[in-house]
């Protein structure tokens, strides 16, 4: 325990305050997703194309990342965060209080979408930059599992909620606000690093073009099953709430006894093993 309490006592301010931004967005995120597909089942009854169709204003984020984040160039990785986080907090809101039609709710889900899309490289960039040399998996490793473990609470909060709290969907949106507010609030809290404009367009490299094959195909698989499988659980097997919580719950359980073995298996072996 002493051991324990002088490495947190030790370490850095910056990478203690990303931990905190890590845990709050693991439990915002967690919430939302948790409670997403249940949420636009009962309020929109949604058509199988419908949920289909829900995926481009969802995905269509990480496509314009890039484009928003050149117009954004001037900001450090940690204000560019923030800003991730209040498009997630706006974004969340809407979705559960200011959605009376599908079409109105697909916009705010691109808002909030906009946030988690730009956020997403960040959390790897960041985590980067507050690693020691040569230790660089090791720290995101530590971070997915921090993560993980963020999300299993943030699902557990989910499950209480809706089995013995009487929890309705604008407690989970409001959450989710909240949490994703913290993290905001943290980021702006830390140190802000120089901003680093690219200096090159996109590359492809024709040595790489099996890896760009396996990003597809990865990216293909995903997709896929974040959209339906999720979805056949509410609407063919009519799994409540507090079930995906569950689901979700148990994936981030593996994932903290799994994340930072991958982390330390690639210090070791390298990306490509």
């Amino acid at each position: 325990m002493d051991s324990i309490k002088k490495y947190f006592t030790q370490m850095p301010r910056e990478l203690k305050l990303f931990m905190l931004v890590t845990i709050a967005m693991g439990m915002a995120y967690n919430m939302y997703d948790s409670t997403f597909n249940n949420y636009i089942n009962a309020r929109f009854e949604l058509t199988g194309f419908q949920r289909s169709f829900l995926e481009l204003p969802r995905e269509l984020p990480g496509f314009l990342v890039v484009f928003v984040s050149a117009l954004l160039w001037f900001l450090c990785s940690r204000r560019l965060g923030m800003v991730a986080m209040i498009f997630g907090a706006v974004g969340a809101i809407l979705i559960g209080f200011v959605s009376p039609t599908y079409a109105i709710m697909t916009l705010w889900l691109f808002v909030y979408s906009m946030g988690s899309h730009i956020f997403l490289p960040l959390q790897s960039s960041i985590g980067m930059e507050l690693a020691e040399p040569g230790k660089t998996g090791q720290r995101l490793g530590q971070l997915n599992s921090i993560r993980n473990m963020a999300a299993i609470f943030g699902s557990f909060i989910v499950f209480l909620g809706f089995r013995y709290l009487n929890f309705n969907f604008h407690h989970t949106f409001i959450l989710t606000a909240v949490f994703l507010g913290i993290a905001a609030v943290i980021l702006l809290a830390m140190k802000p690093n120089q901003p680093a404009p690219s200096r090159t367009f996109l590359k492809l490299h024709p040595e790489y073009k099996l890896y760009y094959f396996l990003a597809i195909l990865y990216g293909s698989r995903k997709q896929i099953f974040l959209t339906f499988g999720p979805w056949v659980l509410v609407t063919v097997f009519d799994q409540p709430t507090q079930v995906m919580a569950t689901l979700l719950m148990v994936g981030g359980i593996i994932g903290i006894i799994f994340q930072p073995l991958l982390g330390w298996m690639i210090d070791r072996l390298g990306e490509k093993t």
